[in-house]
């Protein structure tokens, strides 16, 4: 299973079992950074300087380092031997 395939899967899981954890968050950019942060497997120091520009302030919104930590955890421990973009990238162009 390819890792865009896994975090495809843990995200539809998400909104059909655990609704509540898609809407802790405060902004949908922050949903779409996590999101491509799971999908080139970024640790969280190199996503939070990517998303620094953001400006996301909510009061009593989740730990986005937090979510992400447990997310990207999820996807590692689904994932079946080492990934690389070029493994990805070839899953790609083999499905087109």
């Amino acid at each position: 299973m390819t890792r865009n395939a896994i975090v495809g899967m843990l995200l539809r899981e998400m909104a059909e079992e655990m609704p509540i954890v898609l809407r802790a968050l405060p902004d949908d950019r922050l949903w779409s950074a996590i999101v491509a942060g799971l999908l080139a497997d970024e640790d969280v120091d190199t996503l939070a300087e990517r998303i620094a520009e953001l400006q996301i302030t909510a009061a009593g919104a989740a730990d986005w380092r937090e979510v992400y930590g447990a997310l990207q955890d999820m996807v590692n421990e689904t994932a079946i031997g080492p990934w690389s973009p070029t493994t990805a990238m070839e899953s790609v162009r083999a499905a087109y």
